[in-house]
């Protein structure tokens, strides 16, 4: 509960950078805080710490980064004054309430999993599940940032230009394919080496439930884009039931999928939630806002087949198959035209400096 309220009250800071266009404190702020969870539970886990150490982290976290918002807010923005009237606070209430209970529920669906493993399988599968997970934390990371940055824009072109408002958008969501995709891959490819390599052998188990696990990355990153959307459009309403919808989802699923496979019914549990979310949000995109194009990731699959090929190929360690799986996936985009890095990120650079 502790975690919510910091959260709630961190994201009140965050929007108001958002809105002045000075996202790159929250941003900075966001990425320390992830970098710190992700080092602090792996610390955790090794010493044989207990889920409560875990969420214990959790909440330090969230609180160092409210108190830091906080203080760049009176800094850079305006110092905090303290003033509540009737008619105001109603206001808010009534503009904020879709946002506050969507946060409510992505917390929820984002955290029940380790919640329910610890209770239905013990501490030992949540370790195992948690040091899987934990290496997702700074992934994303990526939707979060570009996002951040294009949602004053995105909410601008709405009502200006639906047109580059669509381009916008499936600019973006192709960068997000390109990169989630043959991250997907390769980690399900290299699962095993990469568990070795952070948490030791001990905790090979983990491998399994982060090739499971990573391939969440492909809808969520797209759920953003479509969120993105959602908000800008005023359709801030729908998103909120899509996310409770995606709540209890998870923990229907968690519920059935958990006794029968321990931590990997959590992780199947964890990407169907994604994978309809996404879904959904697609389909009230194009309904309410625009028609989008589908056509963004099959470039990026093609591509990381390829790349896939080449790491199973070489069968080598795992920094060679990084290095050589980049190098090939980068080849294999140049040839099939998937890649317009200096065209496309000009436009973004473009679009976020002019808002227009």
């Amino acid at each position: 509960i502790l975690t919510i309220m910091g959260e709630s009250l961190t994201g009140t800071f965050n929007a108001a950078f958002v809105a002045s266009q000075r996202v790159s404190y929250t941003t900075v702020i966001k990425l320390g805080r992830i970098i710190f969870r992700v080092v602090a539970v792996t610390i955790a886990l090794l010493l044989g710490r207990t889920v409560v150490a875990v969420l214990g982290i959790f909440l330090i976290a969230q609180l160092l980064s409210f108190i830091i918002h906080w203080h760049y807010y009176n800094r850079k923005l305006n110092k905090l004054k303290w003033e509540a009237t009737l008619s105001k606070g109603k206001e808010l209430i009534k503009k904020g309430l879709p946002f506050g209970i969507a946060t409510l529920f992505i917390i929820i669906y984002f955290k029940i999993d380790i919640t329910m493993l610890s209770k239905m399988q013990g501490e030992v599968a949540v370790g195992i599940y948690s040091s899987a997970y934990n290496l997702l934390e700074a992934l994303y990371y990526i939707p979060i940032a570009l996002t951040t940055a294009l949602l004053p824009v995105t909410a601008q072109l709405y009502l200006k230009n639906k047109k580059k408002l669509k381009k916008l958008t499936e600019t973006a969501s192709r960068y997000l394919f390109t990169i989630s995709v043959p991250i997907a891959v390769g980690t399900t490819l290299l699962a095993g080496p990469i568990i070795s390599l952070i948490y030791g052998p001990e905790y090979i188990a983990a491998a399994a439930a982060l090739g499971i696990l990573i391939w969440t990355i492909i809808p969520s990153f797209y759920t953003y884009i479509l969120g993105l959307n959602l908000v800008s459009s005023n359709n801030e309403k729908i998103g909120m039931y899509i996310t409770g919808l995606a709540a209890v989802l998870n923990i229907v699923l968690n519920l059935i999928l958990i006794p029968l496979y321990s931590y990997i019914g959590a992780a199947i549990a964890t990407i169907i939630t994604e994978v309809v979310l996404m879904c959904i949000d697609y389909y009230y995109v194009n309904k309410r806002v625009f028609v989008m194009s589908s056509r963004s990731i099959f470039r990026p699959l093609i591509a990381s087949i390829g790349m896939g090929l080449v790491i199973v190929l070489l069968h080598t360690n795992l920094i060679l198959s990084i290095i050589a799986g980049v190098a090939s996936y980068l080849i294999f985009m140049i040839l099939i035209k998937g890649i317009k890095p200096r065209k496309d990120l000009q436009y973004l650079k473009t679009v976020i400096r002019r808002g227009e």
